[in-house]
């Protein structure tokens, strides 16, 4: 599973097996950040308030997109 919390700007997975691929995209397409997450990792993003997107790269070539917003 994946949650925001919005308290903390901080994206929390847990119980999947990992390693998954990950993408911060803004509104625009651009590429923020990315990286790996494993399971029980915490990911803290310092950005400016606005809207943006998590894209998991799953098996399969598909995607999981999580939009979320930074207050």
């Amino acid at each position: 599973d994946i949650y925001w919390d919005f308290n903390s700007n901080t994206f929390v997975f847990t119980g999947d097996p990992g390693p998954l691929n990950y993408m911060i995209i803004n509104t625009i397409g651009q590429i923020l950040k990315s990286g790996t997450l494993k399971n029980n990792t915490n990911l803290t993003l310092n950005l400016h308030q606005g809207m943006y997107f998590l894209v998991i790269n799953k098996e399969m070539g598909t995607n999981q997109v999580f939009p979320f917003i930074i207050k």
